[in-house]
């Protein structure tokens, strides 16, 4: 269909848009001192998933943050921080277990509740000072049970999202939707850690 083959490209775009520029790399790709450099935005504003809206900026959050799901080089969705993906029979209920290798930076293990934590904040207006017009999200997860009623203000959570125990989470979808995993690759979709949130409001120019 017609929408799957233009969200697809969408998606493409969001992964693949700038050019990735390696300062005086060796063989191995790295930079003689370390450091990867990428060209991307000259007037960046944030690397807040939830925030980040623009090509550019969606293209180096997915080189920080990872999500469920990942578009492999045949821009198919394949489980990233998820070992398995089950789905419903009807197409209304998926079900992920994470990897029990899937860490952050620190070490700390990634669990169903930071999933949950992240999705809800994805669509949350509260994140964006009550302007729901500048999340990223609903363009990728509205698609989720309880996103309207969260983005409208009249829920405080997603009703469609659920932790099972620190590995699972089940999310329903109001009606199935065949791109989903598709979205979930995207980078409105990524894990973040809720410490750093809490910790400060740039908490994205150092995430754990």
């Amino acid at each position: 269909p017609i929408r799957i083959r233009m969200l697809a490209l969408a998606v493409m775009l969001l992964l693949a848009a700038p050019t990735v520029a390696v300062a005086q790399g060796n063989a191995g790709g790295g930079g003689k001192d370390g450091v990867l450099r990428l060209a991307g935005p000259v007037d960046l504003q944030t690397l807040d998933p939830a925030k980040a809206k623009d090509l550019g900026t969606l293209f180096l959050v997915r080189q920080l943050f990872a999500g469920l799901t990942r578009l492999d080089a045949d821009l198919q969705p394949v489980p990233a921080l998820a070992e398995t993906i089950d789905i419903s029979d009807d197409g209304l209920t998926y079900t992920f277990t994470l990897r029990r290798n899937a860490r952050f930076a620190d070490g700390r293990d990634i669990t169903a509740e930071d999933v949950a934590y992240s999705l809800n904040r994805a669509l949350d207006p509260a994140t964006t000072g009550g302007d729901a017009s500048q999340l990223a999200a609903p363009t990728f997860l509205s698609d989720i049970v309880g996103a309207r009623e969260l983005l409208s203000g009249v829920a405080e959570s997603l009703s469609g999202v659920r932790v099972i125990d620190d590995l699972t989470l089940e999310i329903d979808l109001v009606e199935p939707r065949s791109t989903f995993l598709m979205r979930l690759a995207t980078g409105p979709a990524a894990i973040i850690d809720r410490d750093d949130v809490e910790r400060s409001d740039d908490w994205w120019s150092d995430p754990n």
